[in-house]
């Protein structure tokens, strides 16, 4: 009889020579476009995974095949949980990584501009270890980012980002062309006022790129243990169109945005032994400050 680790390692073996491509499905980029307002689907945007998206799935799968580093992930993570946020963990093991969407699909989503237009600065917040903020930096601009968990801040530091303190950076003298708010606001403990500061340190007509998973399921990670925001955002969890409706019409139209691109993307990320990588519905936008 086979032994149960054999067993274990057998499967992991047949896991890793399936195709898994067939997750990435239409459903993952479409949307109800009859069950969304006017304003937002005029503006959908139907992507498709490109070659970065397939990249990062290789890579992932390579990774999540490498048994011996997976059980080393394993150990540490047992070990550090009681004392540390999964967060801090990924950074110290450098694993977790997330794939929000590829440059490619970002400049599709932005509004055009011009070869001779000044550089632009970007806020990139709750940044995490800044590969999803890579992105942002290729498009030439000089990126400022906030995280709270202090491992991940050096990882930041060591790649030459200006960290500013997760819970001051809205008083600091500075304002920006674009704010980068990616998959935060469901782990935020006050996402409205979250997006209030946004709003105020965005130049008149500058950007907010948005990113939500949906359904919309918040909830804190204080350290290992997780608690409900202090702030309830009035958003439907009942799916992908009502959540994104919702967010819409009940909090960013009144705060004083514009609609300038919406899509539907995968967030990706970074697997283990049990899975090559995971993904969530995500919903992402573009968004103008009224001037």
């Amino acid at each position: 009889e086979m032994r149960p680790i054999s067993r274990r390692l057998l499967k992991v073996a047949l896991e890793q020579c399936q195709d898994q491509t067939s997750l990435l499905g239409e459903h993952c980029y479409s949307c109800r476009l009859d069950k969304l307002p006017p304003e937002l689907s005029g503006c959908f945007t139907r992507l498709r995974p490109d070659e970065e998206t397939w990249a990062f799935i290789r890579e992932s799968t390579r990774r999540s095949g490498n048994i011996c580093l997976q059980l080393l992930f394993s150990i540490v993570q047992l070990i550090l949980t009681p004392f540390l946020s999964q967060t801090s963990i990924n950074g110290l093991l450098e694993r977790g990584r997330m794939f929000v969407f590829s440059r490619d699909h970002l400049l599709r989503l932005l509004p055009a501009t011009s070869p001779d237009s000044p550089p632009i600065t970007i806020l990139d917040i709750g940044t995490g270890d800044g590969h999803v903020t890579d992105k942002l930096q290729s498009l030439g601009a000089t990126v400022h980012v906030t995280e709270i968990s202090r491992t991940m801040q050096r990882v930041l530091k060591r790649k030459g980002y200006k960290v500013l303190d997760a819970y001051k950076w809205h008083c600091e003298p500075y304002t920006y062309d674009i704010i980068s708010c990616l998959n935060l606001l469901d782990r935020c403990d006050q996402p409205m006022s979250m997006l209030r500061h946004i709003h105020s340190r965005l130049r008149p007509g500058g950007l907010l790129v948005l990113a939500l998973v949906m359904p919309f399921q918040p909830f804190v990670e204080m350290g290992p243990r997780h608690s409900d925001p202090t702030e309830v955002l009035p958003v439907n969890s009942d799916g992908w169109e009502e959540g994104v409706s919702d967010l819409w019409t009940n909090v960013l139209r009144p705060l004083g945005f514009t609609p300038v691109s919406l899509s539907r993307l995968p967030y990706l990320c970074e697997g283990d032994l049990h899975q090559d990588y995971y993904l969530l519905d995500d919903a992402v936008m573009v968004l103008k400050k009224d001037s």
